[in-house]
């Protein structure tokens, strides 16, 4: 079991980019993405030191132009996931149109959305594309949600 503190930084690093000609711009910004992809978790001390360093959620703001930003997120997968995404970035969007306390309004359990994942057809699923595809189909029982 590993634990989170429930007092986590999220560390923002701001960058401005917008001087650098396009392709300064494209090549500065894929090194960023690429060094947050392959960006190591301090699992160990994310609990007895919270610090910007053993965050398991990071934000780079770059400044490509006057008026255009990007917003690069990275984050653990036990603290982000299918179900939580979305909650996250609602929680950005409401941020930015100024309606804060939007986020505080959740009403849709953990559970529920479990337990509905779990109900829908996975026939769809085992189509795949094409007429199925040779992972499902080898893998049945890899294929299909247990509860």
């Amino acid at each position: 079991m590993t634990l989170v503190s429930a007092k986590q930084y999220a560390p923002l690093k701001v960058f401005d980019f917008s001087e650098f000609s396009e392709e300064e711009k494209q090549s500065a910004l894929y090194s960023l993405e690429m060094d947050e992809a392959y960006k190591v978790f301090e699992l160990d001390n994310s609990v007895s030191q919270p610090n910007n360093s053993s965050s398991l959620l990071f934000f780079n703001l770059v400044k490509m132009a006057e008026q255009h930003y990007q917003l690069l997120i990275t984050a653990h997968h036990l603290i982000i996931d299918g179900w939580s995404t979305p909650i996250l970035l609602q929680a950005l969007f409401d941020a930015y149109a100024g309606n804060e306390g939007a986020a505080n309004q959740l009403t849709t359990a953990y559970q529920d959305v479990v337990m509905e994942m779990a109900a829908r057809s996975t026939k769809e699923a085992e189509k795949g594309l094409e007429g199925g595809t040779h992972w499902c189909h080898t893998n049945y029982d890899l294929c299909r949600v247990k509860l």
